[in-house]
């Protein structure tokens, strides 16, 4: 897998579809700005749906790795 910081160019600003683009090309690391960027946002629909903090982290990690596992087939 590359790593952003080998050579390719990562800007946060990009459209979600450039940075799916590059995580498909290699660059797995750039996941980590779309997670950062849909945190929020998943955990809040997270807590509505476990009514507990412990309840959504969890299942806001299993969203993102479920995402970051379906990014191939995309």
């Amino acid at each position: 897998m590359r790593s952003s910081s080998d050579g390719g160019i990562v800007m946060t600003d990009r459209p979600d579809q450039i940075l799916v683009e590059q995580i498909q090309a290699g660059y797995s690391d750039v996941f980590g700005l779309l997670a950062k960027k849909y945190q929020h946002k998943v955990y809040q629909m997270a807590y509505h749906f476990t009514h507990n903090a412990d309840g959504a982290r969890d299942l806001s990690q299993e969203i993102f790795l479920k995402a970051y596992r379906s990014l191939p087939k995309l």
